[in-house]
């Protein structure tokens, strides 16, 4: 399966960059930006947070995370009463370290690492999309605010491969030492709604996407689905299978699978590169 031909998964990637570069530069006196992440980027770690926040009577900034693109609920990052005027990373003034990576003029927003041992040291554990905000004050009590979307997946490294997996655990993505395209590839596996079944095809679950598109793998890669003896209402295992939309043809295409385990939990089918998004039951074949 050819990433770089299908780009299944290219749906939502790289959409309203603009916005993390212009959005909060509107409000008179108050500098309120979020210059890097960019919108819908994959990250994982100790996520770098660059920007401006400052006012010419500034009482402080903060910044927040929720789940999903419109939370209802945030939780602080940071709370800063010292201003920060300029930003280093629209400067052209960072420093990465190829081990470390950056420390943010903002914050750095800690998202977990448990793909490593020193992933212990995380008391989060994120996965998904997040909304992070750089709400602004000053000592008048006007404020602004300025939003980005991200994405926290999971690091695969080229030496010891990676497993991301979805936020609800269903759907994961196992790639071994020396078959990543990159020495350090942040993953997603994100639920989906923008493609749907085609004739005679049963969701069992959810479609899933996968990011970034256009992945190549050295060695291949096992993706396993799990679904419920209750989803399957008593539908035979040889008709469900994976999936994969082929959005040139705008069809579905059925993925040679291995047979499920005797304990049905999981379909398993290893590609020579990752893009299969759905794990339908069906009377028929599409």
């Amino acid at each position: 399966m050819d990433l770089a031909r299908h780009g299944t998964m290219a749906l939502w990637l790289g959409l309203g960059v603009v916005l993390a570069h212009v959005r909060g530069l509107n409000a008179a006196d108050l500098k309120c930006q979020i210059s890097y992440p960019p919108e819908n980027a994959i990250v994982r770690g100790d996520v770098p947070i660059f920007g401006l926040a400052d006012a010419p009577r500034f009482k402080h900034y903060r910044v927040e995370y929720g789940p999903g693109t419109k939370p209802d609920k945030w939780t602080l990052v940071t709370l800063s009463r010292t201003p920060q005027p300029e930003d280093p990373y629209t400067a052209g003034k960072v420093r990465w370290d190829p081990n470390k990576g950056a420390k943010g003029n903002l914050v750095t927003w800690p998202t977990g690492m448990t793909e490593y041992l020193y992933g212990a040291k995380y008391d989060v554990n994120l996965n998904g999309v997040y909304t992070v905000r750089l709400v602004v004050e000053d000592e008048g009590g006007k404020s602004e605010e300025h939003r980005v979307t991200l994405v926290v997946g999971r690091a695969v490294t080229l030496q010891t491969g990676g497993r991301p997996v979805s936020p609800d655990n269903r759907v994961q993505l196992t790639i071994p030492p020396w078959g990543s395209p990159a020495g350090f590839q942040p993953m997603a596996i994100l639920p989906s709604t923008e493609v749907k079944p085609g004739p005679g095809l049963i969701p069992v679950g959810s479609i899933y996407e996968f990011r970034p598109p256009h992945l190549r793998f050295a060695k291949p890669a096992t993706l396993t689905m799990a679904y419920t003896d209750a989803e399957l209402k008593g539908t035979p295992l040889e008709k469900v299978g994976i999936y994969e939309f082929q959005p040139v043809e705008e069809a579905w295409k059925r993925e040679a699978a291995r047979k499920p385990s005797v304990a049905p939990t999981d379909v398993v089918v290893p590609p020579p590169a990752t893009a299969t998004p759905v794990d339908p039951r069906s009377a028929k074949r599409a």
